[in-house]
């Protein structure tokens, strides 16, 4: 019988976000009679909020996890941030994680391909996967020659996006080989989930965004396009699914606006996937993205999309805008592409049809084979 591969995956925090959702969603469809899979998280809780890892139940029975540092213990981040700044993170890296893996994978920029960078295991496979993209930009020279030097150790580069690749490459090095992977998704599984149970809703053209209430998602300017919509007289709904440090000042101003019959925040909802379903259209108002995952999933469910420009989005709604409307990336486009579906209701029918000709691409079986020829 042939030895399975030992893989670990490493990432900052288990928190609820799309990073982590993709992670999930790779590891749960690796075959476990090839693959002995540990998911690996650097902390505990995050270190920006006070998430715990909520995926104990999600990830499949055949997939460890472990996390290396319970940051609610005051001390122990301390020590941890001590040691990993100041210290050998070799040895770190020797103590925490050793040696018994094949290949060794870290799935997010930052904290995570830092510390696998400086691996001790001097016979593993090493793959950076970048997710963002942006991050490299406004860089210094010091910068600029310590994340040369640590990607240097990888032995492949893995973006989630042509467009990542391509920042990765101008911001950095043009001489990297690197390699593009879409995001995998369950798509069988989100159909199903969307079917769960079925949300009421009034008879008004209903926008939809699913993600957390922070800056980056640029909810401010989607809230700021809604108020304009409202005082020209439109009649709409806008759903908004998540959680997180925005959400005060968000609720703030949507009172500030008189938006409270018009824009409802609904919190975190374990199953988002119904309300994408009910709405006529996804909207997506982020300042930068790598390859949304949640565009994905509403290009998967069949729920047309409004987007602005990021990372990514290009190859999901194409270029010029044949399977979802792509708008400039600031708030006059988004409110104008609102304003638009709104004036004509025909449209709806139109990109809903070329949204599923997209899903496509992002069939479950096609990625997996695709990530298997980069293990």
């Amino acid at each position: 019988m042939p030895t399975k591969k030992r893989l670990l995956f490493l990432i900052e925090s288990m928190v609820v976000g799309g990073a982590e959702r993709v992670l999930i969603n790779l590891v749960n469809s690796l075959d476990a009679a090839k693959y002995d899979v540990t998911v690996m998280s650097v902390f505990k809780q995050s270190i920006y909020e006070n998430y715990r890892c909520t995926f104990a139940d999600s990830l499949a029975p055949h997939v460890k996890y472990k996390y290396l540092i319970d940051n609610s213990n005051p001390l122990k981040y301390k020590a941890f941030n001590l040691a990993f700044c100041h210290g050998s993170k070799w040895l770190l890296h020797q103590l925490l994680i050793g040696g018994g893996y094949d290949v060794e994978i870290a799935w997010y920029e930052g904290l995570p391909t830092t510390f696998l960078a400086h691996s001790s295991n001097r016979h593993s496979r090493k793959l950076a996967w970048l997710h963002y993209g942006d991050g490299f930009a406004n860089l210094s020279a010091v910068q600029r020659d310590t994340y040369l030097r640590e990607y240097r150790q990888y032995d492949a580069i893995v973006g989630v996006s042509d467009g990542v690749c391509r920042n990765f490459q101008e911001r950095l090095a043009k001489d990297f080989p690197l390699t593009t992977c879409y995001n995998i998704l369950d798509d069988k599984e989100i159909l199903r989930k969307a079917d769960a149970f079925a949300v009421e809703r009034e008879e008004l053209l209903t926008f939809v965004s699913v993600g957390r209430l922070i800056p980056v998602k640029g909810y401010d300017r989607l809230i700021s396009a809604c108020a304009r919509l409202k005082q020209e007289g439109h009649d709409f709904r806008l759903w908004l699914i998540g959680e997180g440090s925005e959400h005060e000042a968000l609720q703030q101003q949507i009172l500030q606006n008189e938006l409270e019959k018009e824009v409802c925040l609904f919190g975190n909802q374990d199953n988002p996937y119904p309300y994408m379903k009910a709405a006529d259209w996804f909207v997506s108002s982020s300042h930068a993205e790598g390859f949304s995952t949640v565009l994905t999933e509403a290009c998967i469910i069949g729920t047309p999309i409004i987007s602005t420009r990021c990372l990514g989005t290009a190859e999901l709604l194409g270029e010029n805008s044949e399977y979802g409307l792509m708008t400039e990336n600031s708030e006059e486009p988004l409110y104008q592409a609102m304003k638009r579906v709104l004036t004509h209701p025909d449209l709806r029918a139109d990109y809903s049809a070329k949204i599923r000709q997209r899903s496509a691409v992002f069939q479950n079986e096609t990625l997996v084979r695709a990530v298997e020829n980069i293990l």
